[in-house]
């Protein structure tokens, strides 16, 4: 018989290799999913944007409405307007949280909006 000196044979090394293969591909694929949010985000977001100030401005022109609150209103939308540049800006890390700050703004203009409609003034 022959002297081997080599280190035994790991019979888990084809495993480790594709478990690593695995989370590489899952990273991309992660990565490819941030970049297509980000995406419709920037197309989506913008319309959002266009529609909100329409129906703002559409809420300022009905007479029961106080200017006071048509003026909350722009103030509440140009804030929006800044969370989006801060999400648009966002590093990976932070765009699920600038995200977040812009939805919650979202809806905190649709309850107001709702609030006009309904007749629930300050």
């Amino acid at each position: 018989m022959c002297a081997d000196d080599r280190p035994a044979l790991d019979e888990n090394v084809g495993k480790y290799g594709k478990s690593l293969g695995e989370a590489k591909e899952d990273d991309d694929s992660s990565a490819k999913e941030l970049r297509l949010a980000r995406q419709r985000f920037v197309a989506s977001s913008h319309v959002q944007l266009g529609v909100m100030a329409t129906e703002i401005e559409q809420r300022g022109r009905m007479k029961n409405t106080p200017i006071e609150r048509v003026e909350n209103l722009r103030k509440d939308y140009w804030l929006l307007v800044e969370l989006r540049e801060q999400v648009l800006a966002a590093s990976d890390e932070a765009y699920d949280d600038a995200l977040n700050q812009f939805e919650s703004q979202v809806d905190t203009i649709r309850e107001q909006l709702a609030r006009v409609d309904r007749g629930q003034l300050p």
